[in-house]
């Protein structure tokens, strides 16, 4: 997800160089950036089905506590309800915001 940002903010910055940057590719380019970034950080959260589950599971091994199948099925729910009630957003969107601003003032500009 990083990757295809950091692709769509080149693409944006060598189109506004040789001025062939419309405002529809323009707002795509943007948009393509800021959900890239956002579905970066998401996929980090350690509810499974997600990766970020995957790496605390390697971390701490957790295929051996008695707890990890059981949450392993219930994750879906889980970060259903985390969404629903807005838990995922407090906690990324500062994190999305602070990155995003790092790469509209270092990489786009």
């Amino acid at each position: 997800n990083l990757f295809l940002c950091f692709l769509a903010a080149f693409f944006m910055t060598f189109l506004n160089r040789f001025g062939l940057l419309s405002d529809g590719v323009y707002r795509f380019l943007l948009w393509m950036q800021l959900y890239n970034v956002w579905f970066a950080f998401f996929n980090l959260i350690p509810v499974p089905p997600l990766d970020g589950f995957g790496i605390i599971t390697e971390i701490f091994n957790l295929r051996e506590k008695s707890f990890y199948y059981t949450l392993y099925n219930y994750g879906f729910p889980i970060l259903m309800i985390l969404l629903i009630v807005g838990v995922v957003d407090k906690i990324l969107n500062p994190i999305v915001n602070g990155v995003y601003a790092l790469l509209l003032q270092y990489i786009i500009l």
